[in-house]
């Protein structure tokens, strides 16, 4: 048996603390600290699905980019530049003279470079579009168009089935407006290329002897509907009147309806009655014209007339129920008409179609009377009838 004792017994109390409060404060140290996250990856994924959103709509933004520029690029064929028609000015894909940069610019893009000077020319500047076609500008106005590599084929159908005044001088093709005179010149240059231009029509062209037969000949054919008596109007006056009517109901339809051309100075005097006919033309042949059903005649049924003096010189009302024939089928409506005696020659000073859902109904308004022969020269009323108009025409669109 070991008798060794040790000298001295130790007291453990002291280090029996420090390790409890060791272990204390571990345990309260891990509590305070911030508790790691136990579901991390939900964000990552919510990063990357933003992230790739984001890439999409970046690659979307450029594809639509393209897009659009490839067909502003289509749209810019300038070797067959489109003609239309609107209120007597002219317009060569889409432009015509008084046009602002920014509204040719809007048209036909910014490929285009921009020259300070030709030779013979007075414009400020020009915007030249890549050779094909060079726009010349005065004042900040358009004043004249020249398209300069334009397809033979392309214009040869397109001067063959314009309506409108057009004729032929030498080995020159022109398309004319008288409301505005702008006019369109179709030459060749000494390289074989057709030369399309539009600008305003220059004195020379009263000089031009094919530009003055056909004036002559458009007088010729014009017919004149002559008052009975020079300076009075009379019920005498009601079937010339009526035969007037007739011959403007059959050039209105088959403008609307087949593209025509009609010659309102023949039948209207009144400036603003012509402008509202040029646009209400305008806005069903837009509606009609594509249909491809042309008008073949018309027929009226039992027609009503009136004379009804007034401090004017008196004038007639006539009211024409009218049959439409057309290519396949037809219809009917009813128009109303004053006339006056202007100068020994009867004119319509009002015209009024009031169908259901017709032209005049949607703009001037349903169910009206006709019975004022002056209202044409109301200028406030010309005004907010103008406003309408364009309001219509911008419904329509």
């Amino acid at each position: 048996m070991n008798s060794y004792m040790p000298n001295e017994v130790k007291d453990l109390t002291d280090s029996k603390q420090r390790v409890m409060q060791n272990v204390v404060n571990d345990i309260e140290n891990t509590s305070k600290s911030p508790k790691r996250p136990k579901r991390k990856w939900r964000y990552i994924v919510i990063v990357a699905v933003v992230t790739m959103s984001a890439m999409l709509f970046v690659l979307n933004e450029i594809v639509i980019e393209n897009e659009q520029h490839s067909a502003t690029e289509f749209a810019l064929d300038l070797t067959q530049p489109t003609l239309s028609e609107k209120e007597g000015l002219l317009y060569l894909h889409g432009v015509t003279l008084g046009d602002s940069q920014a509204e040719v610019v809007e048209l036909l893009g910014e490929n285009y470079a921009v020259e300070d000077y030709e030779d013979g020319s007075v414009a400020d500047f020009i915007l030249d579009y890549g050779g094909n076609a060079r726009f010349y500008f005065y004042k900040d106005k358009l004043d004249s168009i020249i398209f300069m590599k334009v397809d033979a084929n392309y214009f040869d159908t397109l001067f063959k089935e314009y309506a409108g005044v057009k004729f032929i001088s030498g080995d020159h093709r022109f398309i004319y407006s008288k409301e505005t005179s702008h006019i369109i010149k179709a030459e060749y240059d000494p390289d074989g290329n057709l030369h399309v231009s539009l600008s305003h029509a220059g004195p020379d062209l009263a000089e031009n002897k094919e530009f003055l037969e056909l004036e002559q000949s458009m007088l010729q054919d014009s017919p004149e509907y002559v008052a009975k008596n020079e300076g009075e109007l009379s019920a005498q006056d009601s079937e010339t009147a009526y035969e007037m009517c007739v011959s403007a109901l059959t050039d209105y339809y088959k403008a609307v309806w087949n593209g025509s051309d009609i010659e309102l100075d023949t039948f209207i005097n009144n400036k603003y009655l012509k402008q509202y006919m040029q646009k209400k033309i305008q806005s069903q042949y837009e509606l009609y014209g594509n249909f491809n059903d042309k008008v073949q005649s018309i027929e009226i049924g039992a027609w009503e007339v009136e004379y009804i003096a007034d401090v004017g010189g008196g004038y007639l009302y006539l009211h024409l129920p009218v049959e439409i024939n057309k290519t396949v089928g037809s219809y009917g409506e009813g128009t109303e008409f004053l006339v006056r005696n202007a100068n020994g020659k009867l004119v319509i000073v009002d015209w009024y179609t009031g169908a259901k859902d017709s032209y005049d109904f949607m703009v001037r308004g349903e169910d009206l009377t006709i019975e004022n022969p002056n209202i044409w020269n109301d200028s406030e009323w010309v005004n907010k009838l103008n406003n309408k108009q364009i309001e219509f025409s911008g419904s329509t669109r």
